[in-house]
């Protein structure tokens, strides 16, 4: 390589954000293996997650209705109002379950245990009933569990986004279009970003304002670390249309390796817009996972050595 050539390699590779490698160095990218492996760490997920909890901590920052009337005079008439925001801090133990209805899909399952430092119910009776619900033959107690932020005043509360991988299980694969968006770093990290659009099917985000489940495509985005193609993280992007004003929901969940053979998340970041108004944030943290026994009783087993993340 010429001087010239070598000099223009490195402006290349120091300006360029996209690729992070120059591209005479970096391999080519290919579609093939790393939706293998994002299909194969949904499989694990789906395999893991009703055996394992953690403790979730959910903050949310929500803008609150104004009155519908309030009489004003004076200057402060002509002035707007300015918009109220509430802050709430919940605090639940955390698994996933199916309905026997449904067994295909997976739902979160939740037990408060304190709100805004007032306390619920204790860790150990939240845990319990978590295990009762996911070993129940009977499917009242999940669809209780279901409604359990509902309860405590919250706003607009996407759920159902930590399993969000499944969207890519190996036949989930098939109802979407991806595009490889190029590479970048994650602090000491070398990721690939994968974009991706939904053309068939159905995707689901559950907000307790409409009490229903909202099906909408989705669209968005999934960073897999090199080498192997550990998923890290997802982005999905969705949006539909209420009384003439665009409403969307934007989430992005932060994945880690759990000891225990798959993934889980560690965060979740959930926005909800009207037009360009923020209706809502809702921050959602993890604890380190944990596996339990069968029984009511919670049985924590020590953890297996992790695998190798970059096969």
């Amino acid at each position: 390589m010429s001087h010239r050539a070598a000099l223009q390699c490195r402006v290349l590779a120091a300006l360029s954000l996209s690729q992070g490698l120059c591209p005479a160095q970096a391999p080519p990218i290919e579609l093939t293996p790393i939706l293998d492996r994002l299909s194969e760490e949904a499989a694990a997920f789906r395999r893991l997650a009703p055996r394992i909890l953690a403790e979730e901590r959910l903050e949310q920052r929500a803008v609150l209705p104004g009155p519908r009337f309030r009489p004003r005079i004076g200057q402060s008439a002509a002035e707007p109002r300015a918009p109220v925001t509430q802050t709430r801090e919940v605090i639940s133990e955390y698994t996933y379950a199916a309905f026997r209805e449904a067994p295909e899909a997976l739902h979160e399952m939740r037990q408060v245990v304190s709100v805004d430092g007032r306390a619920i119910r204790t860790s150990e009776k939240a845990r319990q009933t978590l295990s009762l619900g996911v070993t129940s033959d009977d499917d009242r107690l999940r669809k209780q569990m279901l409604l359990e932020l509902r309860k405590h005043g919250l706003m607009e509360t996407a759920i159902d986004f930590g399993q969000i991988i499944l969207l890519f299980s190996k036949q989930g694969l098939r109802n979407f279009r991806f595009q490889v968006g190029g590479r970048t770093r994650f602090g000491a990290d070398s990721v690939v970003m994968i974009k991706f659009e939904q053309v068939t099917g159905d995707a689901a985000l559950m907000s307790f304002e409409e009490r229903r489940a909202i099906r909408q495509r989705m669209q968005g985005a999934l960073w897999v670390r090199e080498p192997g193609f550990l998923p890290i993280r997802v982005m999905v992007v969705t949006s539909y249309t209420a009384k003439g004003e665009t409403i969307r929901d934007e989430g992005t969940v932060e994945y880690t390796q759990t000891p225990f053979g798959a993934l889980a998340p560690a965060s979740v970041v959930h926005r909800r817009y009207a037009g360009d108004r923020r209706l809502v944030e809702n921050l959602f943290h993890y604890s380190a996972f944990r596996m339990f026994g069968a029984a009511s009783e919670i049985k924590f087993t020590e953890a297996p050595a992790p695998p190798d993340s970059t096969k």
